[in-house]
């Protein structure tokens, strides 16, 4: 049992995720090869969820939990995940200051006390979003949506 088990239980709709979120790394692999939410989809999640997603072509089933990683994996995995972010994007971090993806890769590499939050951070969002897929809490979030036009007298 994970520490988001309940939390993901009491969830009423779980985590809608799009396209670009499939693609976030979440683990890796027996040799070590990147895997992402959209691959533990399509290993992991019950056949009514993967369904929902496109079909994938997946070239392992062998996705470790990311509770198993080393931390030299851990690293390599937050490394990939800061990569893969939005590269326009900063971490605040109230009293300390402003990272940039690139600062965060360093301080990652360099074991600083930042680099190992951030290592931190990632294990527990994919311990969330790895619960949440075996669990079946995922739905593919729709494109667009429908337009709510304000009612006017004309």
């Amino acid at each position: 049992m994970s520490l988001f088990t309940g939390i993901i239980e009491r969830m009423k709709d779980g985590i809608e995720l799009n396209d670009d979120e499939l693609e976030q790394p979440v683990s890796l692999d027996a040799s070590g090869k990147v895997i992402t939410i959209g691959d533990v989809i399509a290993v992991k999640a019950p056949l009514n969820v993967q369904c929902a997603f496109a079909p994938r072509v997946v070239t392992t089933n062998k996705v470790r939990p990311v509770t198993e990683l080393g931390k030299e994996e851990l690293k390599g995995l937050t490394t990939a995940f800061l990569k893969a972010s939005d590269p326009k994007k900063e971490l605040g971090i109230v009293g300390v200051g402003n990272y940039s993806l690139p600062d965060l890769i360093k301080h990652v590499e360099n074991e600083t006390a930042i680099g190992d939050r951030m290592i931190q951070a990632v294990k527990n969002y994919a311990v969330f979003v790895e619960e949440a897929v075996r669990s079946g809490k995922v739905t593919r979030k729709e494109k667009g949506g429908h337009v709510v036009l304000p009612e006017f007298d004309f």
